[in-house]
């Protein structure tokens, strides 16, 4: 099974001054579903080590999207959040 993507989402919609935000997947996997979101920081913000702020920021990504991604968002617990930070050389 694919994961599910937002097809009406790309970096030329943004708006001025908002990060990329690239298309948040959703991939149920036997009884689990796994989602994620990936977006662009600039390199000197530090992320932020508090799991209730990625929850927050993952939020405002995926606020008002489809296929009860928000709401999964919502009720993933604290403890099975995590973050990594992807840089480019």
């Amino acid at each position: 099974m694919q994961p599910l993507r937002c097809a009406d989402l790309d970096g030329s919609k943004q708006q001025q001054g908002q990060p990329q935000v690239h298309p948040p997947g959703l991939t149920p996997a036997d009884t689990e579903l796994y989602w994620f979101v990936v977006f662009w920081a600039p390199a000197e913000q530090p992320p932020s080590p508090s799991p209730a702020a990625w929850r927050d920021e993952a939020l405002s990504v995926v606020h008002g999207w489809a296929w009860g991604l928000p709401e999964a968002v919502q009720a993933t617990p604290l403890e099975d959040l995590s973050r990594s930070r992807l840089v480019d050389r």
